[in-house]
């Protein structure tokens, strides 16, 4: 009888740890779920920052272009009304 009575309570304990260990597996699995998604999120942020980048890049490169155009026809203005 205490045989019997000891190995139901030492079932009763492993039950308490296996069900405790599921239930922080399932809480382990939900923080890898949500370190994921974070990590899937900061990558796509990522990538839209270089394309922000390359515009910004392609935009002051244009602006040069223009500020050296618009110097060239200026500098050919003024020599138009020196000939004059």
């Amino acid at each position: 009888m205490k045989k019997t009575l000891m190995h139901g309570i030492y079932i009763v304990i492993i039950a308490f740890f296996v069900i405790h260990a599921y239930f922080k597996a399932g809480v382990a699995q939900k923080s890898m779920e949500m370190a994921e998604k974070a990590m899937s999120q900061a990558e796509m942020s990522q990538a839209d920052a270089v394309k922000q980048a390359e515009i910004s890049e392609s935009l002051a490169a244009e602006k040069t272009r223009a500020l050296y155009s618009a110097q060239v026809l200026k500098d050919e203005l003024e020599a138009c009304k020196g000939k004059k």
